[in-house]
């Protein structure tokens, strides 16, 4: 029996991936260097330490990685931050039937800043973030903890995931998995043949999933 409902934030629920993906490219640009967008989606859902670290040593860059991260952050756009289409319908259809659970990869002080302006943060039971004590997706851990600060089994929990490292946390932690692919993701369906999940191609879209799931329940 499905209890609880965890989303993931960036790419996800918010258009985050493009706003970092040109923050970056604007820093990198001051060493006339750029990352593709063929590129890019070898860095989705690693921690803000893991992005900064694989960015400076992959584009050899002659700063540190607390240096680049700072410029990182200066040309970031949260102003420009949005939920993703069908993101608020999918979390209404869901919150009076199921437990929601936001869990994310960034760090709490990062994920107050792009869900402050959004007026969703209340609509989520739990919101669970990176701490010290958890390792980043694709570790399992975050989506462990979660279930277990909502006494519940990791099979009684759904994890909406738009990236295969996310996606690897997920099922690691024994949580059923729907994929939404983010807009990097050039051959989703690939993905989703090789762990043989659930993949719908909008959040909207994958209010069928719970259609039979809150029939078969009620």
């Amino acid at each position: 029996m499905i209890k609880a409902i965890f989303f993931d934030l960036d790419g996800l629920l918010v258009d985050t991936d493009e706003i970092i993906f040109k923050a970056t490219n604007n820093a990198l640009g001051e060493f006339n260097k750029k990352i593709t967008r063929e590129d890019f989606p070898k860095f989705f859902s690693l921690s803000g330490e893991q992005f900064v670290h694989k960015i400076v040593l992959s584009h050899r860059l002659p700063i540190t990685e607390l240096e680049f991260s700072s410029k990182i952050d200066n040309k970031m756009d949260f102003s420009a931050i949005r939920l993703k289409k069908g993101a608020d319908k999918i979390i209404n259809f869901l919150k009076n039937k199921f437990t929601l659970a936001l869990v994310s990869n960034s760090t709490k002080q990062s994920v107050e800043k792009k869900i402050s302006q959004l007026n969703v943060s209340k609509s989520f039971d739990l919101i669970v973030t990176l701490g010290e004590k958890t390792l980043p997706k694709p570790a399992p851990d975050i989506y462990i903890l979660a279930a277990k600060q909502l006494h519940l089994k990791t099979s009684e929990c759904v994890v909406f995931e738009d990236s295969e490292n996310g996606i690897v946390a997920s099922k690691g932690a024994g949580c059923k998995t729907i994929f939404i692919p983010n807009n990097f993701i050039e051959n989703p369906e690939i993905i989703s043949k090789k762990y043989k999940i659930a993949t719908y191609y909008s959040l909207e879209e994958a209010k069928r999933y719970f259609n039979g799931c809150i029939q078969n329940e009620t």
